[in-house]
């Protein structure tokens, strides 16, 4: 069978760029007029041009546009005919295909290899240890180009971060290092920095923050590394583009990058951080909860490690992999090559022993009251036949955080907090309203949490102490202070807002956070949200309190490894103390003994999801949507969480009423 013209001589199509403008000239080509073209083009957003011999786009992403263009027109047989701007274009996404294919190969094969390369950086301090774990992400972040440290909190990601940095700097392939990521996270940055290089200062780091970061915009190609936040960067993206990244050849690094997980078109910072990253060298994600809802997390995080390849497809492409059977197994194996985890077994031989404690605190009877009455109204609740849906949902979150608060301390009911999302108290029971506002002693709990630091304390150990509820802090302070007047305690609280620019508590938290760790026999009381995430305590602390817990998981892990990670002094233990609210007889529980039971359940599952090396789970617990590939003794799917929660929380309510308890 002879070939036809077509196939031996494609026709060609002029396809010209200028600036955010591409035209597609036809003439020649009418057909590409038809419908059978013009309908495809005109979905693609193309809009027939007025001379009627071609089409016309104006879009913001004309790198991406070109690249999908090219591909349908080669795929309709037509060769490409392009002006010296738009050839520019093609052969550049020509070597950025390239360089993705040979990435993946590197990286499949340093996964999948028993013993990585030894890298240790030129201008490290020779006293720095790099464990063998370690070597790996490291090898594999310098080899794949653009790639995910997905590993475990406290696990050296800042530090592995650096050995990248440094090989690609002495190798000439990188100038310097753009760092976006939350707040808190800019400390951690400049003190591995320090510890890494053996530098005494940070005179070559710069924080591109506030108001007067524009007079230092012309110099920042003089500094090695410069942090900012998701929104200075997004707000400052042309800024950025033009003072540094195309001055410079940028190693971009997103920390905590589950802040850019969002999936809407409309996400400004995930959109941002991806338009940023088109413009960097080398572009890498750090997270030790990539997922922490669901597969849909991912799609902005791997789109800004290959924006010109969109590995997980468009945003459109990507929601109908998360609509079939199993999205996870067609995901994982899109971006298996460009990851790596260390995982929690890994640092098991190099981390110091845990000893947990607990401390059985009877409630007061003032306080008991109070639970009993919570807990007579979520019984009765649950026992209507007929109630308001929506009243139903809201009533029942509130009381669970309600028995927590009367659980610990019931002084709290009467305050608004807006970490835990709840406003002041309000029940329809006059006897129960009375009895929260008549409530005037210092709860049990508070004072046992509070004697407790300062045992520590007067060992000239520092000691953290966590809770749920804003108000706690104070009132642990107050008490800290009135049971010892030389007492000190450092109190912090309350979640900073990644979306906000503003820096005041945030600079007088790690003003906070420095007086505790330069200091023996500190006591810290913070909020388990207020610093959750990027804070290392290791250095300094090995003793925590656990005035109460909540449901979440992820949070509570998080807390742990403030002060256990690697670089803690293995020959010492790390001490965690849980006070568990108990009523007056001594044996009977409270919501305290659900959340524990909850917590270890789940802390369990979240270990297990956290130690594959190879898939990648969501890890909220929550979500019933996805399947579960491997996960041995842990069924098919994830569970709805919160349904089972309230289920435990009613069990347990139910057998307080049947002992006559409450």
């Amino acid at each position: 069978m002879s070939n036809s013209l077509k196939d031996i001589f494609p026709p060609k199509v002029k396809l010209t760029k200028l600036e955010n403008t591409i035209k597609l000239d036809v003439t020649g080509n009418e057909s590409l007029l038809e419908p059978e073209y013009s309908v495809p083009l005109e979905l693609m957003g193309f809009e027939e041009s007025v001379d009627g011999i071609g089409y016309f786009i104006t879009t913001n992403d004309p790198d991406n546009m070109i690249k999908r263009t090219v591909k349908q027109l080669t795929t309709w047989g037509f060769e490409i005919y392009p002006n010296s701007e738009l050839d520019e274009t093609i052969k550049k996404f020509k070597n950025i295909e390239e360089y993705l294919n040979t990435s993946k190969d590197r990286g499949q094969r340093i996964k999948n290899q028993k013993t990585p390369v030894g890298i240790f950086p030129k201008n490290f301090d020779p006293s720095i240890k790099i464990f063998p774990y370690q070597l790996k992400p490291i090898q594999h972040m310098i080899e794949v180009g653009n790639a995910a440290n997905f590993s475990v909190p406290g696990s050296g990601k800042t530090l592995m971060t650096y050995a990248v940095f440094d090989k690609l700097r002495s190798d000439g392939i990188v100038d310097s290092l753009l760092v976006v990521g939350p707040l808190a996270s800019f400390g951690p940055w400049e003190e591995q920095y320090k510890f890494c290089f053996n530098k005494k200062n940070t005179d070559k780091i710069f924080r591109y923050l506030g108001p007067s970061r524009f007079n230092e915009l012309k110099n920042l190609k003089n500094y090695d590394i410069i942090l900012t936040s998701y929104p200075t960067a997004v707000n400052d993206i042309e800024h950025l583009k033009k003072e540094l990244l195309s001055e410079q050849k940028i190693m971009m690094v997103i920390d905590e990058s589950h802040h850019i997980k969002r999936f809407r078109a409309d996400a400004s910072i995930a959109t941002g951080m991806i338009e940023l990253g088109k413009y960097a060298e080398r572009r890498y994600i750090l997270s030790g909860t990539p997922v922490p809802r669901d597969f849909e997390d991912l799609w902005s995080q791997i789109t800004f490690l290959w924006p010109h390849n969109q590995i997980l497809g468009t945003r459109e492409g990507y929601k109908s992999i998360l609509e079939s059977f199993n999205p996870g197994s067609e995901i994982s194996e899109k971006i298996s090559f460009l990851w790596t985890r260390v995982t929690n077994d890994h640092l098991k031989k190099d981390m110091p022993k845990t000893i947990p404690k607990t401390i059985p605190v009877p409630m007061s009877e003032k306080q008991e009251n109070i639970y009993k009455g919570i807990e007579n109204e979520i019984y009765d609740l649950e026992n209507k036949e007929y109630f308001d849906q929506e009243e139903h949902s809201t009533f029942r979150k509130n009381r669970v955080l309600r028995l927590l608060q009367a659980a610990t301390n019931p002084a709290v009911m009467l305050h608004d907090d807006d970490e835990v999302d709840i406003d002041a108290f309000y029940t329809k029971d006059p006897s129960l309203t009375e009895l929260v506002h008549r409530y005037d002693e210092i709860s049990p709990k508070i004072k046992i949490a509070a004697e407790e630091a300062l045992k520590i304390s007067k060992k000239d150990e520092n000691v953290i102490v966590w809770t749920v509820f804003i108000k706690n802090v104070d009132a642990i302070c107050k008490t800290i202070k009135e049971l010892d007047p030389n007492s000190n305690p450092i109190g912090i609280s309350g979640e900073i807002d990644i979306d906000s620019n503003i820096e005041k508590d945030f600079i007088g938290r790690e003003e906070r956070l420095d007086k505790f760790r330069n200091n023996k026999g500190a006591i810290l009381v913070a909020t388990m949200g207020s610093i959750a995430e990027s804070v290392s305590l290791h250095k300094s602390c090995r003793n925590a309190i656990y005035l109460e817990r909540n449901f979440n998981a992820g949070q509570y892990m998080q807390s742990l490894s403030r002060i256990f990670r690697i670089g803690s002094d293995k020959n010492k233990p790390v001490n965690y103390i849980f006070l568990r609210t108990v009523f007056r007889d001594k044996f009977t529980d409270t919501i305290d003994g659900t959340i524990d039971s909850k917590l270890k359940e789940r802390i369990k599952r979240l270990y297990t999801l956290l130690n594959d090396e190879f898939e990648i789970h969501p890890l909220s617990l929550e979500s019933p949507r996805y399947n579960m590939k491997n996960m041995k003794g842990h069924g098919s799917k994830i569970d709805d969480e919160t349904e089972i929660t309230y289920k435990k929380v009613n069990e347990m309510i139910s057998r307080h009423k049947k002992n006559k308890k409450i």
